[in-house]
């Protein structure tokens, strides 16, 4: 049993020592000794993240331990080791959270109000910064880990580290601007991308759903996927372009690298801060002569330059859009051609769009925490005044009992008109359009 109080022979019945608060602040003050004191009494050639140097700042961090009139259990004296030395060479209470890949967003309000989000819900825990300063500092090791500089009289601060133990956005707001200390925004990506097997597990899609979707590909449909942010657009990107064929010449081009494709003929291409925007890199992308485009997120105006690029000839493109819902998508391109001054009529725009675009799979993040498509809609173009969406799935909601309703994305009926597109490229027609009408 940890007695974790400052021993006093003479006064073995206080009782104050075992007040939580108390505790926690004695245990504080000690952690906060010894990460003074434990930098100048190690050898400044030591690496202490390396096995030999962790044991060194392991023994002398005992050394300092036993100096103390402190008695911890061995749980206690491990776990403020392990934040000892997160504070000192790793990332302090972040440290824990970016290693637990169950922890999918982490938010830091201030230097004692940390979040995190698991399986979609979120919650607060309870460590705790000692102050602006320490999140700073943390921030900092972050920055110098890929490089760059943190410039600590900026208002706002956004790195993307691709290869720090997974790969994370992080977003900074800092105080006068964030009232309540240095605010913190963390999304983590994951490390292998999820796959088909796990969204039909998960409930994000139904097979026959998957079985519609991957003969689209194979059939060199262009397809755009929407949502909002962090719904799974990413995701579901990666998996529509793992029905690409083995023998085809794929180019991804992102804003950050996200994508990871598992076939062999992969050109993986990023935008470079304000230099190269995405439309110019997709326009020098096609002299590789690619079989396919597979876009990461893009805006209205990016999407529609991009599909301007893409209508001389080039089909199968695979592109990823912030979007509320299909017709908030098409809104928005029809938006960015009013804003770029196009000549043409809005229905040539409707055409256009059309052409290039013919399905749209809709993703959402639910309040449950599920992420699940939501919508595939069928494009048809349109006329002065309408755009023709059709869609041919809609997530419904059905009646499992008389306390819980499951939600599962169902046929809405219609048949798309694109189904002899799919027979005429020797694609299999998926069961569902199979069976008599």
């Amino acid at each position: 049993m940890s007695l974790l109080r400052r021993i006093d022979p003479n006064n073995k019945n206080d009782q104050s020592a075992s007040n939580p608060d108390t505790k926690k602040r004695a245990v504080d003050d000690l952690k906060g000794r010894i990460q003074a004191r434990l930098p100048s009494m190690l050898d400044p050639t030591l690496d202490p993240t390396s096995a030999a140097g962790r044991a060194s700042v392991e023994d002398t961090f005992h050394q300092l331990l036993s100096e103390e009139s402190i008695v911890l259990s061995r749980a206690e004296k491990t776990r403020l080791f392990e934040q000892v030395a997160a504070n000192l060479w790793g990332l302090g209470p972040l440290e824990p959270l970016f290693q637990d890949d169950n922890i999918t967003e982490i938010y830091v309000n201030g230097a004692n109000n940390i979040y995190v989000v698991r399986k979609g819900r979120r919650t607060k825990i309870d460590s705790t910064f000692e102050d602006d300063d320490h999140i700073k500092r943390v921030l900092r090791r972050l920055w110098e880990m890929v490089g760059q500089r943190l410039d600590d009289q900026a208002l706002f601060a956004e790195a993307y580290l691709p290869y720090l133990r997974g790969r994370f956005q992080i977003n900074v707001i800092m105080p006068p601007l964030a009232t309540k200390g240095i605010a913190v925004a963390v999304w983590k990506f994951t490390r292998e991308f999820l796959s088909l097997e796990d969204l039909l597990r998960f409930g994000s899609l139904t097979a026959e759903l998957a079985e519609v979707l991957r003969a689209c590909v194979l059939a060199r449909f262009g397809i755009l996927v929407t949502g909002e942010r962090y719904a799974g657009k990413t995701t579901l990107l990666n998996i529509l372009a793992s029905f690409i064929p083995d023998d085809e010449r794929i180019v991804t081009l992102e804003k950050r690298t996200e994508l990871l494709l598992g076939q062999d003929q992969v050109m993986s291409l990023r935008t470079w801060r304000d230099e190269v925007t995405l439309p110019e890199l997709v326009t020098k992308s096609l002299r590789f002569s690619p079989d396919r485009l597979v876009i990461g997120d893009v805006n209205a105006g990016e999407a529609l330059s991009i599909v301007d690029a893409i209508n001389f000839g080039h089909d199968g493109v695979l592109m990823a859009m912030n979007a509320q819902d299909p017709q908030d998508a098409i809104a928005q391109l029809e938006q960015a051609a009013g804003t770029a001054g196009k000549p043409q009529s809005i229905s040539a725009i409707h055409e256009e769009i059309a052409s290039a675009i013919n399905l749209i799979i809709h993703v959402e993040h639910l309040r449950d925490g599920s992420r699940k498509i939501t919508r595939l809609t069928e494009v048809c173009g349109g006329d002065e005044t309408s755009f023709g969406l059709f869609d041919i799935f809609k997530l419904d909601e059905i009646s499992a009992g008389a306390s819980k309703a499951t939600r599962l994305i169902r046929p809405t009926g219609i048949k798309p008109a694109f189904i002899t597109r799919i027979t005429d490229a020797g694609i299999p027609l998926p069961a569902i359009w199979q069976k008599p009408e």
